[in-house]
């Protein structure tokens, strides 16, 4: 049997393919982790394994607080915007009913 393990050695070599175009890709798998990671550390990059574990409570704690407070300001950017647009909806509506 010549060549009996080709079709295997083919699989790896797409599955090392595909791996290294996910990584050199431009998706945002995990940049929104990234990004609160830096804001809660300040701008440190230090590998997260590298970090004592009272620090990573304490990153964690910041981390969370950052999420709330931006998650409170699109909420309230939400309901200005759809304020804003019942408003400009009623506002049509009354134009085109007075004639």
């Amino acid at each position: 049997m010549i060549g009996g393990g080709a079709g295997h050695i083919a699989d790896m070599i797409a599955r090392i393919k595909a791996n290294e175009a996910l990584r050199m890709s431009k998706r945002k798998g995990y940049d929104w982790a990234k990004k609160y990671y830096l804001v809660a550390t300040g701008g440190r990059k230090i590998p997260y394994h590298e970090e004592p574990e009272h620090d990573l409570t304490a990153i964690r704690e910041k981390i969370r607080k950052y999420k709330r407070s931006e998650n409170i300001k699109n909420w309230i950017a939400l309901g200005i915007s759809i304020v804003i647009m019942v408003g400009i909806i009623y506002g049509l509506y009354w134009a085109y009913t007075s004639f």
